[in-house]
């Protein structure tokens, strides 16, 4: 690029060189702000597919590692939560759940990951890291997820709270 002057002005040259770093400037201008509108508008519902992706995984291997408990040869073993009860976990409507037998209505149905494992039913690579370590105390997992996996009344995998995608993760 030369640098002239023409009665004291800047040569064509360095305006046409000028001209195209404008252009380029209003380009990226335009795709950051394209950029900015598509994560305002799209990223909520994409973060939401990924959260409800990463429940449905989890749910699925605590669902495997329950299936493969129950036919093991001792299948006549208790179920493979905190205290060998299944159903919607309540500690008699007291805040908390402290899995104590402390009262008759208490119900401990949180699974025992530790249970699972010990026994080659969950590998220590599939420790659900969704699992709330004040509910699933065996669970490994740190810092403490967001749901309390637990074992339903009908013998299936549940969580609470339950996810669904439109509240998505508590």
């Amino acid at each position: 690029m030369s640098v002239s002057t023409r009665e004291g002005g800047p040569s064509t040259d360095l305006k046409s060189e000028l001209r195209r770093f404008g252009i380029q400037l209003a380009i990226i201008a335009v795709v950051a702000l394209a950029a900015v509108w598509f994560i305002s508008v799209y990223g909520p519902s994409v973060l939401s597919w990924g959260e409800n992706r990463a429940f449905q995984a989890d749910k699925a291997t605590l669902a495997q590692a329950l299936d493969d408990y129950r036919v093991a040869p001792s299948a006549l073993r208790p179920w493979p939560t905190l205290s060998g009860a299944t159903g919607i976990p309540n500690e008699g409507n007291v805040a908390g759940y402290q899995c104590d037998a402390s009262d008759r209505a208490e119900v401990c149905s949180w699974i025992d990951f530790e249970l699972l494992t010990k026994g080659g039913f969950l590998s220590a690579t599939d420790i659900v890291n969704s699992a709330d370590a004040t509910l699933n105390v065996t669970a490994s997992n740190a810092p403490s997820g967001h749901y309390g996996w637990f074992i339903s009344a009908g013998g299936e995998v549940a969580s609470e709270p339950d996810y669904t995608s439109e509240t998505g993760y508590p």
